[in-house]
């Protein structure tokens, strides 16, 4: 199977970024601004452009003016936005759900596909806290059995799929992957994993969270798929997406029913719009979700994320020049192109550290926030930071120096 993502991914460049846009996008956060807080947490939750953030005060300006119109019966402000992301990652505007969250997507595949006693859920050791605690809830619940693939980077993507693969049983239900490790930063290549599924039916969920923002994603690939907004996109909070095949979509089952659910199913040519009805919506962010995607189709996707690239192995160089920890993948030159991304990940000896928290320590004495690595038993004594197309090289510069304060050599 051709790999759609990385012809996507790899394609040559229409023109650089545009930095003098970047630059008055993003103030505050401007390359070698050290008066503000430097930001290297995209991955969590992503900085605001200043077009979003004047979309938001436009539309709650407008909202005031009449709450109820805004709020209830200006359906084009949610449609517009769907129609923007649905043509960004190649869906059909119909099958394409706009979420309150990556977790109400995994929700809703869950709790369908989970029902009783028994039923296996696959997954791997490196899903989101999200999934895991759904997948907790389950257990104690209903019963369901988990079965987690360790995930190894270093072995590549093949073994990847295939031991997720050996991991499905006549009882399980569902397979529930990432699209980017949220821990590492890994892409692995899923065509593999994605046709032996279609060939045996079994449904395949696709927690794409770290995707929208790192270049192109063609989500039709995909059998089912959910993401959010709030991340490298720069949305406002409280966006996420959900793509689910017709067939899919008509299996699922609401977690949640609000009003005008049997008005809107009844009416509607496609469940999403159903699936949608959870009580009173802030339609107010969806103007600013447009401006966040009319500001990755200004910038280029792939643009972006060429510059993003650019800045980690500048990142990667540099820290492993500076400070040698140990990182938790292999080096970029060893790695297919399309497997890479934006996060870079690495830990200390414990005994190389002069703090207990670089979170904190980073924080409090340099105002720089950075995301612990959670996969240690200890997760201040690792790193995980998103190295966003608005930070430039004195921002990781600054970022080796003020942590070098903090490791021994």
């Amino acid at each position: 199977m051709v790999d759609k993502n990385k012809i996507l991914l790899t394609k040559p460049e229409t023109g650089e970024l545009n930095k003098t846009l970047v630059a008055s996008e993003f103030p505050y956060g401007a390359p070698g601004n050290t008066e503000f807080p430097l930001y290297l947490n995209t991955g969590s939750c992503g900085r605001k452009p200043v077009s979003v953030i004047k979309a938001l005060e436009e539309g709650w300006r407008k909202l005031n003016q009449n709450p109820t119109l805004t709020t209830f019966f200006e359906t084009e402000l949610r449609e517009d936005a769907r129609t923007m992301a649905a043509e960004m990652f190649g869906v059909e505007r119909d099958l394409l759900m706009l979420t309150e969250s990556t977790t109400e997507g995994l929700q809703l595949m869950m709790q369908t596909y989970l029902l009783k006693e028994g039923d296996e859920l696959v997954t791997t050791d490196h899903e989101h806290g999200c999934l895991n605690t759904i997948a907790r809830h389950l257990e104690e619940t209903r019963g369901i059995v988990v079965r987690r693939h360790k995930v190894e980077p270093e072995l590549g993507s093949h073994h990847h799929c295939q031991s997720i693969e050996k991991l499905v049983t006549p009882r399980t239900k569902l397979v529930v992957v990432s699209e980017i490790d949220c821990f590492t930063g890994w892409r692995p290549n899923l065509d593999t994993l994605i046709a032996e599924c279609h060939l045996s039916g079994m449904p395949l969920l696709i927690d794409g969270a770290h995707a929208p923002g790192q270049g192109p994603v063609d989500v039709s690939r995909y059998h089912s798929w959910v993401s959010s907004a709030h991340k490298w996109l720069g949305s406002p909070n409280g966006i996420g997406f959900a793509y689910f095949d017709r067939k899919i979509l008509e299996d699922l089952k609401p977690v949640w029913v609000g009003h005008k659910y049997f008005e809107t199913r009844a009416a509607s040519s496609s469940p999403v719009w159903a699936l949608e009805c959870r009580g009173t919506e802030d339609s107010v962010k969806f103007m600013g979700l447009q401006a966040a995607l009319k500001l990755q189709r200004q910038l280029g996707e792939r643009n972006i994320a060429a510059r993003q690239l650019e800045i980690m192995r500048f990142a990667r160089d540099l820290i492993a020049e500076k400070l040698n920890p140990t990182f938790l993948l292999p080096s970029p030159d060893q790695m297919p192109a399309n497997e890479l991304t934006a996060l870079l990940a690495f830990d200390f000896e414990p005994s190389r550290l002069l703090v207990d928290d670089l979170v904190q320590a980073l924080w409090q004495k340099e105002k720089i926030w950075i995301q612990p690595d959670y996969l240690l038993p200890t997760p201040g004594h690792g790193v995980r930071i998103s190295c966003h197309y608005s930070l430039g090289e004195a921002d990781i510069e600054r970022f080796v120096k003020a942590l070098s304060a903090f490791v021994k050599p």
